[in-house]
């Protein structure tokens, strides 16, 4: 069900404060957002009912007398109602706060209703036009917050907020800034509800070929094989700087509507990839913009599959986060967009990893079920509807989402069972295998009684020894975290033989440890 307009404006503000936006941007972006009205906006920014503005009023003038229908009368002005009189708009300055000023409360209709002395008195001016959207990538100002953890209506909106966060993105804010869960709520529900986009031909001096678009392609692929291989640190600012440097211009250049939606789903991908480079790197809200940047790409190109993709991805960052209930959401999202679609391999993903968040979540009769179709879906013969970037969805890949779902509902039966499978070498996946080596260490030590506990604390620095060399040659914060996160459990079992010197192999390997919890992805 989708939420009502008032639980999304709420959404919206709470996120916005979160980022640390001042409350006359929040006004402005709620009169953007929501098509509302200065006085309205105001308002909306602050979080309040009609009666609420009226309290407060009469806190800042205790000698009036007003009541709600004269709020409505004022915010409706001049389209009905009543126009408040300068001395109401002051004190709705009053009222309002955090540096509201009466400039803030009205806009060219309102002007147009004050006499020129009128308007001299209280310091207005007129209102300029906003300039046109653009998707030239601007500077993001000092201590601004990094850009794209809103979901824009319009496409060209989207387009500059793509081209700011890309050039943003070795600031400050893009390292600090914070994952939410009202971001990726906010965005599920723009890709599950929001009406397709309009045409939007772009007005540049080049047209878009398409051996431009299967350019992107063919680097998307590069990009993916590298985190796969190496991990999300190893090419990020390569990424970054192709973004910049060659898919940007792509986004100003002229397009027909066929080539509109090839182009955007190729730069979705990239997105997408970006967002994945960005989480397995440590930096969350940086990631997750642009996971809602990739989706909302996605959404305009019409791809329901890449979608699915988008909004999983989404699924193993709040599994990674213990964000259990916000995971569950994005992996239905994920199912539901990837039904119908013929793609066996996108929805058995999708159903995989409903399975790992509902296993997160405790549920495991929910895990079973979901883990159950995947492995249907995935055992249907090939489609030619499979999207050629799922083609690293096999059942080895598979077969990890299972034991990943089997180490959090404690089945150790389970995770040797499934040990043998997952954990063969594929040089093309090497940070799974050193996630997938953690997680069955993880199990053994979770798994240590007092009559075992000296042969599953074995097994598990055995393994932890075994893949060390390769975790050393990931960019990955994720994978040494994952290591560093078992061996810390080891230790807590006091004066455990052989662990000193893996801890001198830890620091010798990876020349440093990492204060992360053990998580899974």
């Amino acid at each position: 069900m989708a939420r009502s307009g008032k639980a999304e404006r709420e959404l919206v503000r709470r996120q916005l404060l979160a980022d640390g936006v001042p409350f006359a941007q929040i006004a402005v972006e709620m009169g953007r957002r929501f098509g509302v009205r200065p006085r309205v906006a105001w308002r909306y920014a602050l979080g309040w009912e009609q009666w609420k503005a009226v309290q407060e009023y009469r806190s800042a003038d205790p000698t009036s007398k007003i009541d709600d229908s004269r709020i409505s009368k004022w915010e409706s002005w001049p389209y009905g109602g009543s126009r408040p009189t300068p001395e109401n708009l002051v004190v709705l300055t009053l009222a309002f706060g955090h540096g509201c000023k009466v400039n803030d409360l009205v806009d060219e209709d309102d002007l147009r209703s004050f006499s020129p002395t009128v308007r001299k008195l209280l310091g207005l001016v007129e209102h300029s036009p906003s300039p046109a959207a653009s998707a030239e990538p601007r500077a993001v100002a000092s201590g601004a917050p990094y850009p794209g953890s809103d979901w824009k209506r319009d496409l060209p909106a989207t387009m500059t907020t793509v081209t700011a966060m890309w050039a943003a993105d070795t600031s400050p804010s893009a390292a600090q800034a914070p994952w939410l869960a009202a971001t990726g709520d906010a965005a599920m529900l723009h890709w599950r509800y929001d009406p397709s986009d309009e045409p939007a031909p772009g007005g540049g001096s080049r047209s878009v070929r398409p051996s431009d678009i299967s350019g992107i392609h063919v680097m998307a692929d590069a990009f993916a094989q590298t985190d796969h291989r190496l991990g999300g640190g190893y090419a990020r600012s390569t990424l970054r700087h192709y973004l910049q440097e060659s898919v940007s211009p792509l986004l100003r250049a002229r397009r027909d509507e066929a080539g509109r939606d090839d182009l955007l789903a190729a730069v979705a991908r990239l997105c997408d990839i970006a967002g994945f480079m960005a989480f397995d790197s440590g930096q969350q809200g940086a990631g997750q913009r642009y996971f809602v940047q990739a989706l909302r790409l996605a959404k305009a190109a019409g791809n329901q599959a890449l979608g699915a993709h988008i909004l999983g991805d989404m699924t193993i960052q709040a599994v990674h986060l213990g964000e259990v209930g916000h995971a569950t959401a994005l992996a239905d999202a994920a199912v539901e967009a990837a039904q119908d679609l013929g793609s066996p391999r996108v929805l058995a993903r999708s159903l995989a990893l409903s399975a790992r968040a509902s296993a997160k979540a405790g549920d495991a009769a929910g895990a079973d079920s979901a883990m159950f179709a995947a492995e249907v879906a995935l055992d249907g013969e090939s489609s030619r509807d499979d999207p050629p970037w799922i083609a690293f969805f096999t059942e080895t890949q598979l077969q990890t989402e299972a034991l990943y779902a089997a180490v959090d509902l404690g089945r150790l039966d389970r995770v040797e069972e499934l040990a043998a499978t997952v954990l063969v070498d594929d040089v093309a996946m090497q940070r799974r295998h050193v996630l997938a080596a953690a997680a069955i260490a993880g199990a053994y030590v979770a798994g240590a009684g007092d009559v075992a506990r000296g042969r599953d604390l074995d097994r598990a620095l055995a393994l932890l020894h075994a893949v060390l060399p390769t975790a050393a040659a990931l960019s990955s914060a994720r994978g040494v975290a994952a290591v560093e996160g078992v061996r810390r459990r080891v230790a807590a079992f006091g004066r455990v033989p052989g662990l000193p010197e893996f801890e001198e192999r830890i620091r010798t390997v990876l020349g440093t440890t990492v204060a992360a919890p053990l998580t899974l992805a």
